[in-house]
């Protein structure tokens, strides 16, 4: 589910998403803006937009809604 929904998304977003995944979650938004070459402001701003999509294509995924009853 979420690789068809990443394939859809611009670049930067799934850039984003990438770097997320690799266990990067706690990296600084001022790391993540270096290693997108993007601003820090642009950063967050992908951040919103890609929870926002996440939540509104995979909260309606039977699958996902299966695994969110059985934790």
């Amino acid at each position: 589910a979420l690789r068809s929904l990443a394939a859809g998304l611009p670049e930067a977003e799934r850039l984003y998403i990438r770097i997320l995944l690799s266990g990067a979650d706690d990296l600084p938004a001022r790391e993540m803006a270096r290693l997108m070459q993007q601003p820090v402001e642009e950063v967050y701003r992908l951040r919103q937009r890609v929870l926002k999509k996440l939540k509104a294509e995979l909260g309606n995924n039977d699958a996902v809604k299966n695994w969110l009853a059985s934790v």
